[in-house]
């Protein structure tokens, strides 16, 4: 019975439709992982933290981080949009756009 239940599973694991599911659940597996960061804090700051237990002071730190991560994405799309604007701006002779909106 052991053999033949491993020979139907061998022929589900052959589907191209398992095989896609295979794929998604270790796309997900491998996008869940987390790595370990470490970090030195003076002492007195480490003896503050422990005062207050109640906080979950690793997920203040993930969401500072986060926010950190956040807002110099931002700037690095304002700093793409201001210098692509600049651009522009040399590229356009606002005389030649109103005397072709006048000729027309």
């Amino acid at each position: 019975m052991v053999g033949r239940r491993k020979c139907e599973f061998d022929k589900f694991l052959s589907t191209e439709k398992h095989l896609y599911y295979v794929r998604q659940i270790s796309v997900h597996w491998c996008v869940q992982m987390s790595s370990t960061f470490s970090i030195r804090l003076p002492k007195k700051l480490r003896e503050e933290m422990k005062k207050y237990s109640e906080v979950d002071w690793a997920d203040e730190i993930r969401k500072c981080i986060k926010e950190k991560i956040n807002k110099l994405k931002l700037e690095e799309i304002l700093t793409k949009a201001r210098t692509l604007r600049e651009k522009m701006m040399k590229e356009v002779n606002h005389a030649e756009l109103i005397r072709e909106d006048r000729e027309k």
